[in-house]
């Protein structure tokens, strides 16, 4: 936490909450992507979605444009993206999930078959709030914040997971029995068809506890679950050579009938078709059950932190890993060079990828007949290899090619405003103000300076806290006005000025005559998924408790009003991420933040 004393101005920083490594994201415009057959969605820094290539079925979300070759901002704030092979999904910041493309299947989950080119909400209740999003040729999936799993589009092979084969055109819940939702789940991934003879694809979920479920299509052992019969409901994958259940699972991938898991360890397992040798175990036979990639004969792939797998066709499936130094390897097909060897030649051990500059990458992402790769040395700078269409790549050209090495473009994303997660005011004595503030990101943030005024009209500037410059971790700041006029009512806000001189103000704060509020906490902190906020001193007031997590998204939200009894209010976070979130309390007596760890 910075903290100035008016009277000193002293400061000192604290990292509350790590989001990213620094060294890594300090330069990078760009925190998600996705890619489908022919195009590609990215999301800045400033929560603007990018999208470029083809756009025949309406997958690029804007009517207008039949097939943009260069990145174009719709100035949507996002928190996910996904796309499936004509068809693409953004999550807003309320959770809710667009799409747009194409609908043959009902893949777009908005209640019909009707394409759209437009963006479009899914058809589902509002109450229901998502936080990832993945899909493959011909259906999608969806996690919620309290772990529970959605599927829609084709079904002929079991992979909504319904216990049908019916088509669904509206998000389904997963069973993994009769009358038991699959719970408990973190990320999803869908997997294709192979070729057209094969149609079905099939569907995985990673939960909480480490564990690996999967439905649908299992031609080829995708599965994972010993044997190569189709399911319509969740089933767990086996372990390592096919005895007990894989356990330990941090990451998870599929692409055409393959599926891929990320240990703990930071090995990588693998299982299903392996025709092109996408399996990295040196071979070219299928298998149900999981076994270690390798990059020989003796020795396992190793320091892994990410996977995602890509497909396109029969033997186009190829696996990525992105290893902690910050570089990729790839195994698989390399018919179109989406290895990025610098050849075309497939490979069934797992080799290095070479771009054509040395890059450390922190993002890797893989559908259709290429790879993109986030690299953190520029700001919006992003790579491929495979094969370009239609404007896929972003770089202005239509023209249909082969990358076999990696080549990097950046595209003009503008240096978004500092993000706030909280900002209060308090009177913690008699003479004494506390104001603090945290921010999830800053990029060119040179200073915020502190404004005081007694009648909410004119401003002086009572002191300067450095900023951060650029960040991408959540940062806490403490301001202390030492000389505050007790017996009036106070007026507090923050001016953000970047290195270039540009500056925004943020909201205005209120502080009332007397000592302010009184005994307000949340337990138990850590906590495990219950919280109770609880108001003990206040009365006669209105009252706000809203919970966010640390991107500043509010998850869970109540309000209320005291009259001389306390208050208390439970918060379930079971089925969330662990990590950290914030606890915002407003009363009229003030505002108080709180910071909780979820185990």
């Amino acid at each position: 936490m910075k903290t100035i004393y008016y009277s000193s101005l002293r400061a000192f920083l604290f990292v509350a909450v790590l989001l990213f490594n620094i060294n890594l994201l300090g330069q990078i415009g760009i925190k998600d992507c996705a890619n489908g057959f022919h195009h590609s969605l990215l999301i800045g820094w400033n929560d603007s979605l990018y999208v470029f290539g083809e756009n025949t079925k309406g997958q690029c979300g804007d009517a207008s444009i039949l097939h943009i070759y260069a990145t174009q901002s719709s100035n949507v704030k996002s928190l996910g993206v996904g796309a499936g092979y004509n068809y693409s999904f953004y999550i807003k910041t309320d959770s809710t999930i667009m799409a747009s493309g194409s609908n043959t299947n009902g893949e777009l989950g908005i209640g019909n078959n009707t394409d759209k080119n437009v963006w479009t909400a899914l058809n589902i209740a509002t109450s229901v709030h998502f936080k990832q999003v993945a899909a493959s040729s011909d259906h999608a999936l969806a996690v919620t914040g309290n772990g529970l799993v959605y599927a829609w589009g084709d079904n002929q092979k079991g992979e909504i997971g319904d216990n049908t084969t019916t088509q669904k055109t509206s998000p389904t819940l997963v069973l993994k029995a009769v009358g038991v939702n699959l719970s408990n789940i973190k990320k999803v991934a869908a997997g294709s068809p192979d070729n057209d003879n094969n149609t079905g694809g099939h569907s995985l979920a990673l939960a909480n506890d480490g564990t690996l479920w999967a439905w649908g299509l299992n031609a080829n052992g995708q599965l994972g679950n010993n044997s190569t019969t189709n399911t319509k409901m969740a089933v767990q994958v086996v372990g390592i050579g096919g005895t007990g259940f894989l356990a330990n699972v941090i990451d998870i991938a599929a692409s055409g009938s393959s599926s891929y898991a990320l240990l703990s360890d930071s090995t990588v397992v693998s299982w299903g078709e392996n025709s092109s040798g996408q399996l990295g175990d040196g071979s070219t036979s299928k298998r149900s059950f999981p076994n270690r990639v390798k990059i020989n004969s003796t020795t396992n792939i190793t320091s892994v932190k990410q996977i995602t797998a890509s497909s396109a066709a029969l033997s186009d499936d190829v696996l990525a890993m992105l290893k902690s130094d910050g570089r990729i390897w790839n195994v698989g097909a390399n018919n179109r060079g989406q290895l990025g060897t610098g050849n075309t030649t497939s490979q069934s051990y797992a080799v290095l990828n070479t771009p054509t500059i040395v890059r450390h990458f922190t993002k890797i992402v893989g559908t259709g007949h290429y790879l993109i790769q986030l690299s953190a040395d520029s700001i919006g700078n992003y790579c491929e290899s495979g094969h370009q269409t239609n404007g896929s790549f972003g770089d202005g050209s239509a023209t249909n090619t082969n990358i076999t090495s990696s080549t990097c473009l950046s595209i003009p994303i503008a240096a978004l405003p500092v993000t706030l997660s909280a900002f209060s005011a308090k009177r913690t004595e008699d003479k004494t103000v506390v104001l603090r503030w945290t921010t999830v990101s800053e990029i060119s943030n040179d200073r915020f300076e502190i404004e005081y005024s007694i009648d909410g009209s004119e401003y002086d500037m009572i002191g300067i806290l450095k900023g951060n410059g650029t960040s991408f971790n959540a940062n806490e700041y403490q301001y202390i006005q030492k000389d505050a006029d007790s017996k009036r009512i106070g007026y507090y806000r923050l001016k953000q000025v970047d290195f270039n001189g540009a500056y925004e103000y943020h909201n205005v704060i209120v502080v009332k005559p007397g000592v302010e509020i009184g005994n307000v906490y949340s337990y138990p902190n850590p906590t495990k998924g219950n919280l109770s906020v609880n108001l003990i001193e206040e009365i006669n007031t209105d009252y706000s408790i809203t919970l966010m997590d640390q991107t500043g998204r509010i998850i869970l939200e109540k309000t209320g009003h005291i009259n001389t009894t306390p208050v208390s209010e439970k918060f379930d976070l079971n089925g969330y991420d662990r990590g950290f979130y914030f606890v915002t309390i407003n009363t009229s007596y003030g505002t108080k933040i709180e910071k909780i760890v979820k185990q």
